[in-house]
């Protein structure tokens, strides 16, 4: 099972920049979180997947956002060749 290959940022506006982390839960099996906020991959894992990510930059207190993804399989219809 698969889906297609996404790219989506989480960002803030501190400065310093913040580093972004999950820090509570699982990443969806073939998505990854750059430090720069960045998810990126192509899940191989159906079903909706919760976790935490968190923002830091080491000033003031953290950003914490709890997300949930719903992967749902891509569908391929039939046809008919010769």
């Amino acid at each position: 099972m698969s889906v297609s290959p996404t790219t989506t940022r989480v960002h803030g506006d501190r400065n310093p920049a913040p580093t972004v982390a999950v820090t509570d839960g699982v990443l969806p099996s073939g998505v990854t979180l750059s430090e720069q906020g960045v998810f990126s991959g192509t899940s191989t894992t159906g079903g909706a997947h919760t976790f935490t990510v968190t923002a830091s930059s080491g000033i003031g207190d953290d950003a914490v956002l709890e997300v949930t993804v719903d992967i749902t399989p891509a569908t391929w219809g039939s046809f008919a060749g010769s």
